[in-house]
């Protein structure tokens, strides 16, 4: 039986590190420390995920369009897709009624 992880389970290990150390910083730290390691991590699908989130009650939009337009290629299509919906969403939000030129 061989114990090596494949690069899928790497991965995912190596990410759920970064989502520890994050709680750990967020427990411990100041906001604007969490912040900074977000910012530095955002090739993690799930620490974008959570910066996407952030954003939106937050009222970011820019920021919003920014985390989910700027995409590192490694990003699965689907996660993508997912996060430019939420685009979308901050687009209505704003107030704006047409789709926004990407989306057509």
């Amino acid at each position: 039986m061989s114990t090596a992880l494949s690069k899928h389970d790497s991965l995912y290990e190596q990410e759920h590190i970064k989502r520890r150390q994050l709680d750990i910083i967020q427990r411990y730290d100041p906001p604007e420390q969490a912040q900074t390691f977000v910012n530095k991590n955002l090739d993690w699908p799930g620490i974008r995920d959570m910066a996407i989130q952030r954003a939106l009650p937050a009222e970011d939009y820019q920021q919003v369009s920014r985390l989910c337009w700027d995409i590192p290629p490694h990003i699965p299509k689907g996660q993508a897709t997912r996060w430019r919906r939420c685009e979308l969403e901050a687009h209505r939000a704003r107030g704006h009624h047409t789709t926004p030129r990407a989306f057509t």
